[in-house]
């Protein structure tokens, strides 16, 4: 989440309407999603469910903090301000964190076949998952202090044509993500092609029964 950039005055109105209608119901959609997964015992247990847990509970607290504090007011102390935005850069870095996770979830469950795992298989990485997002946001607040927050935002700056911002907010930010979203997608390609040769092979297999 980044602040910085300046719209005219109409434009930044229809598009402050348009995040609270769309992130207000990402919330209730994240709530129930939530309920859901924590209201049937038979799933709750399993790790995947854990992991979608985590996820889902850490972007709603994303969202909530975003929409309740992201928007600097008159009378808003410039030191909570700061504080709120480092919260939403760490918390919004770990929900990208959790992604990972789920893919490197499927990636188990897909491609190495391991259906069967232990019950502490999340505690493995709740350490990652918390200190990497923490090690960043600790070394940008350590670093350049005063990256968080403008007159407008408790976020993250970005500031057009100032490269000391500019790239903070590139390696502090966009970066991780950026490498998430590789990591991601590249999970997702494999299993996607994982997926095909065993169908390949399973319509082979139906195709030779006849024979034999």
């Amino acid at each position: 989440m980044s602040a910085g950039l300046h719209l005219p005055p109409e434009h930044e109105k229809a598009l402050s309407y348009l995040t609270y209608i769309l992130g207000g119901l990402s919330c209730v959609a994240l709530v129930f999603t939530l309920v859901a997964l924590l209201a049937f015992k038979e799933i709750r247990r399993s790790p995947s469910n854990k992991i979608h847990v985590c996820l889902t509970t850490t972007m709603l607290l994303a969202m909530v903090l975003f929409f309740g504090g992201a928007k600097k007011h008159n009378g808003t102390d410039k030191t909570i301000c700061k504080v709120v935005a480092i919260m939403l850069h760490y918390l919004w870095l770990t929900v990208f964190m959790w992604t990972v996770v789920e893919s490197y979830n499927l990636y188990l469950l897909f491609i190495r076949i391991l259906s069967a795992r232990s019950s502490t298989f999340i505690f493995k990485f709740v350490i990652p998952v918390f200190a990497i997002p923490g090690v960043i946001v600790g070394l940008t607040a350590g670093f350049s202090y005063d990256s968080y927050a403008d007159e407008n935002y408790c976020l993250l700056r970005h500031s057009i044509g100032d490269e000391v911002l500019d790239r903070v907010i590139y390696y502090s930010f966009y970066l991780p993500i950026g490498v998430s979203i590789v990591v991601n997608g590249s999970i997702f390609i494999a299993v996607v092609i994982k997926v095909f040769k065993k169908e390949k092979s399973t319509d082979c297999d139906s195709a030779l029964i006849p024979l034999l």
